[in-house]
């Protein structure tokens, strides 16, 4: 579905990564913003929701724990209409107990993540500190 990559470790992440959603494709999916996501967690959160389902995933909810009160913020997930991200707190008591956990800029043990959850799937660029995850990049060289 997704072409070969010439670079082969990027390949072997890309195919880390296929696989472990192949697998959990019927699960319920969580992608994980930091408590007060800013554009850059939404952006993340988006295009991850996107990409999962494009391989096939069909359910998948976008989730964070704090506020989205900065106006930039708000505008953000005002002007795409089509945005749909739940408060944590509001969906925490219905998650299956199999589900998949997608953390977008932002890591376990961080002070601004307020979901207890172990990710599957880390995607960051600050410094993180992480455990017991099936799949990590770290994107600060960038």
């Amino acid at each position: 579905m997704i072409p070969p990559i010439k670079n082969k470790r990027v390949q072997a992440h890309k195919d880390e990564f296929t696989n472990l959603v192949d697998t959990n494709k019927d699960k319920m999916w969580y992608v994980c913003s930091h408590d007060n996501p800013d554009p850059d967690s939404l952006a993340s959160a988006l295009g991850m929701q996107t990409i999962l389902q494009f391989l096939g995933v069909e359910n998948v909810v976008i989730t964070y724990c704090g506020e989205i009160g900065h106006p930039q913020n708000r505008a953000m997930v005002n002007v795409l209409d089509t945005f749909t991200i739940s408060k944590w707190d509001d969906i925490s008591e219905t998650i299956p107990s199999d589900a998949m956990f997608v953390f977008v800029d932002c890591s376990t043990g961080q002070k601004n993540v307020s979901i207890k959850k172990t990710p599957a799937i880390v995607i960051d660029h600050h410094k993180i500190i992480t455990t017991n995850t099936s799949i990590l990049f770290i994107l600060n060289e960038v």
